[in-house]
This record gives structure tokens, sequence and C-alpha cells, in this order.
């Protein structure tokens, strides 16, 4: 990385430690698949990426948890799978804002519904819709969104390695940022939208 502004100290640099676990269950009985898991994750001593006034032996610790859930039905040409994702992420114990940049994201909760179907050996179709909730933190403010994307698939019989696929992304034109994105909660930064 380069800096062209404050020079750069290292007076307290050190190492980073990182702890983490996941538990879960997973059930399937006939065409039904059923999982629950709880996550945590602990980064200890992360030197400053982005220091301020030069400083990057300024050490910070992030804390992330949540747990995310699945069922499905599956048949034999498809299958219908909703998921739910719940992650906090703290740095030095306050919710983590999009900039903090190659750090982590603050993601909140998240549900997707996907469905496929295979028409015959050559033809398919599959769908998924995300909705993101709004997240309202002390110092965090998300705004939620819904998207939904449809695609369709071809495999030609000659051809058994390819498969040609075509997307239609975002097909109601929502304006909205992904929860990935840099700066979203920034008055200072003017998010950079998905394409509809």
């Amino acid at each position: 990385m380069v800096n062209f502004g404050t020079p750069w100290t290292y007076a307290g640099f050190t190492d980073s430690h990182s702890d983490s676990g996941r538990i879960g269950l997973r059930f399937e009985r006939g065409p039904w698949q059923m999982s629950g898991a709880y996550f945590e994750t602990y980064v200890n001593d992360i030197n400053a990426v982005l220091p301020s006034n030069g400083n990057r032996g300024a050490l910070s610790d992030l804390e992330s948890k949540g747990w995310d859930t699945s069922v499905a039905y599956n048949w034999a040409s498809g299958f219908v799978r909703l998921n739910y994702t719940r992650a906090d992420v703290k740095l030095n114990n306050a919710t983590i804002g999009s900039t903090a940049y190659y750090l982590s994201r603050p993601l909140g909760d998240i549900l997707t519904l996907e469905s496929a179907w295979q028409i015959d050996d050559q033809w398919g179709l599959g769908s998924s819709a995300e909705v993101a909730f709004d997240k309202n933190d002390a110092a965090l403010s998300l705004p939620g969104y819904e998207v939904v994307n449809l695609y369709a698939t071809y495999r030609p019989r000659t051809m058994e390695n390819l498969e040609l696929r075509l997307d239609a992304r975002n097909i109601f034109d929502k304006t909205y940022a992904s929860r990935s994105s840099d700066g979203i909660d920034s008055v200072r930064v003017i998010p950079l939208n998905e394409p509809g």
C-alpha cells in the first residue's frame, strides 16, 4: 500500500490472533433437508489498515457472531430452499460500519429464497429472492432492500461439459446497494448501486 499523506509509524505493530468456531445440526428425511448453525469469530490485535495520523501500530479487536438456518424441499427435477442468516460484527465493542475497509461488513439479517427446475436434460429454470432487513443500531443505519433474480440454463446434448446460462438480475429494477458495499452508511460516500 502506498501512502502519500502522513508518514506511517510502526510503534506497537504486532501480529494478530484469531479464534473461531461453528456448531450446528443437519437433518434429512425424504425430500426434506433442514440445518442450523451458530458461529463466532474473534480477531485480536488487528493493526491499522488505514491508520489515523499514520499510526500503523494502532490495534483493534474484531468480533463476529451469528447464526444461519436453512430448510429445503427437493424433488427429482428441482428444489426450493429458504435460508436465513443473522451476523453481528463489532470492532472494539461497537457495531462495525461499512467504511471499516478490509475488516468486515455490517450484514445484519438476510433472508433468501431459491428455487430451480430442471425441465429436461437440456433446459433448466431458476430464481432467487433476497431480502435484507433494515439495520438500525446506535451509530449505524442501513436501509433494507428486496431483489429478485431469474436464470435459464441450456446444456447441448453433444457437449456434456458445456452449460450456457442466461441471468436476469434485479428484474424489478430495484435501486439498492448491497450489504457488501463500502460506505453505504456514510453521508460522505455516494453508494454504488447494483444494476437493474
